[in-house]
């Protein structure tokens, strides 16, 4: 993306010179506008800093923003759970931001008794005896980098599909670089998850996700359109909750 935004690093030093806070930005060519380091390709947007200075660095890193890029306004999606926020009590800070709550939803495993029981309800088992009408219904982790290519070309039709279903936007078609970009995290080791659900040779459902430590992300997920009515993206989580497990 570097021909589209310029990088834009806001960090501090301590007095050896070592870095002790980043915070990562960009000012998109084509109408200057100020984003973090993603934009919108980036669920969770946010700082870093060693923890005694959690709420010391970002007060100072937004005030330097303030002051560089007065008339730029910057709006960071989601802050991870447990960011410190207590640096917007600041007095100057309460009069330049806006920050609202959302429920994060979350599949705790257990014992795997939920996931289980949900596969064996009447109707999950039908809809999958429909699937498997086109061949025997099977699930995959994808680490190959050469069948990782080919599945993406594959996604991107039914991702676009999809979102131009319920959002009216298709972000493949749109941006030309999302393939590009989605082909680099791929090839970094252990930063991704791909899984894909097949009915033989079709490709059923497949979700691409970010690995955080011991969680995986809800990311890209589609499914062919041909199976909508099978609500095949169920059965994506339900079979990538249980392979986690």
């Amino acid at each position: 993306y570097q021909q589209a935004y310029e990088p834009l690093l806001v960090f501090a030093r301590d007095g050896q010179g070592r870095l002790c806070g980043l915070l990562t930005l960009a000012i998109a060519s084509a109408d200057a506008r100020l984003v973090a380091a993603g934009e919108i390709q980036a669920e969770y947007q946010v700082w870093i800093s060693r923890p005694e200075l959690g709420d010391t660095f970002p007060l100072q890193a937004f005030r330097e923003i303030h002051h560089q890029l007065p008339s730029s306004v910057l709006r960071l999606n989601y802050l991870p759970p447990g960011v410190p926020v207590e640096w917007l009590k600041n007095r100057q800070m309460k009069r330049r931001h806006l920050i609202s709550a959302h429920r994060r939803p979350l599949t705790r495993f257990g014992d795997g008794s939920a996931i289980a029981a949900s596969l064996a309800k009447r109707t999950n088992k039908n809809r999958l005896r429909q699937i498997e009408k086109a061949g025997r219904v099977t699930f995959e982790h994808v680490t190959d980098p050469q069948q990782m290519e080919a599945i993406i070309d594959t996604i991107i039709p039914y991702h676009d599909v999809r979102h131009m279903t319920f959002r009216v936007a298709a972000p493949f078609q749109e941006d030309p670089l999302r393939r590009t970009f989605a082909l680099a995290l791929l090839k970094i080791p252990g930063l991704v998850h791909l899984t894909i659900l097949k009915a033989g040779e079709h490709l059923v459902t497949a979700h691409l996700g970010a690995v955080k430590k011991n969680e995986v992300q809800l990311g890209l997920i589609a499914h062919n359109p041909r199976f909508a009515r099978q609500s095949p993206g169920k059965f994506q989580i339900l079979f990538l909750s249980k392979m986690l497990l």
